[in-house]
């Protein structure tokens, strides 16, 4: 009571909805947006950020024969905006012109800002104990378990691993990659209180175990040669790739990964409204 409570709706190795999700979440209600014509008759309530309710309500004298049936549709309100945007119906795509994700510079922009938003700017606020905590799942949940599938699968041929899950295990070796910059950054903020001490030195410092088992767990991320060199020429499917072949999906990580890491000296890139035809061909 009165703590806010998140639920995990997504399998750590697969990315889906996992099957207890399945079992007590409409996960298939589509949603008004900004079309006021469309029907609202899918009701949702949070009580007191713990629980979440789904009530479907039938129009003004309206009842249902045998074998009717009607599309659902709930507002998601604000929170759902940035996916409206990237499907092209959100507020600024019909007054304000921003392009949806139909276009690739909209689409690597908005991917940069999630990266360092929704990723790099909470991995910093953390502190070394939660790092640590992050880092154990990372290798524990996905990454060991991920590159034995893909491990099986370089062998056999057998589709074992999904598009999705490959991608995700290069995505773990780019966040393992920034939480050794952010890991550096403790090391120096520890190193700066000690300095600060002078002669008296703290007899103990937790800190300083967490820090060796940080450091051990980046040891052991480590990229698969497959993911940094074949997968870019590979021209298999896998299921969960929406057509995508195993090369485009890890050249669109590898262009990600390059845009974030030069976000500050190449503001986005693509874009024809800033970068003449020439700069976009040569980036």
């Amino acid at each position: 009571r009165n703590e806010n409570q998140v639920l995990d709706t997504s399998d750590d190795q697969t990315g889906m909805t996992h099957s207890d999700a399945l079992k007590n979440i409409p996960t298939y209600v589509n949603e008004v947006g900004h079309d006021l014509s469309r029907p609202h008759n899918v009701f949702i309530v949070d009580y007191e950020h713990r629980s979440v309710d789904y009530s479907f309500v039938l129009p003004e004298k309206k009842t249902f024969g045998v074998g009717e049936s009607s599309e659902l549709f709930t507002n998601y309100s604000i929170a759902y905006e940035t996916d409206r945007e990237r499907n092209g119906y959100g507020l600024a795509n019909l007054y304000k012109n921003q392009k949806s994700d139909d276009d690739y510079a909209a689409y690597l922009a908005d991917r940069i800002r999630e990266r360092n938003e929704s990723t790099l700017q909470i991995a910093k606020e953390i502190s070394i104990f939660q790092t640590c905590d992050i880092l154990e799942k990372l290798r524990g949940s996905i990454y060991v378990p991920m590159t034995k599938l893909l491990e099986t699968f370089l062998q056999t041929g057998r589709p074992v691993i999904s598009m999705l899950q490959m991608v995700g295990l290069r995505r773990a070796f780019w966040l393992r990659s920034r939480f050794e910059e952010i890991l550096h950054s403790h090391v120096a903020s520890i190193a700066r209180e000690y300095e600060s001490c002078g002669p008296k030195k703290p007899h103990a410092d937790v800190r300083l175990g967490s820090i060796e088992q940080c450091k051990q767990l980046l040891a052991s991320i480590g990229l698969h040669d497959f993911l940094a060199n074949d997968a870019l020429t590979d021209s298999r499917r896998l299921k969960s790739g929406y057509g995508e072949t195993i090369a485009t999906a890890m050249e669109k990580e590898a262009v990600e990964e390059a845009s974030f890491v030069l976000r500050k000296r190449l503001p986005h890139p693509f874009d024809d409204t800033i970068w003449c035809p020439v700069a976009c061909d040569l980036v």
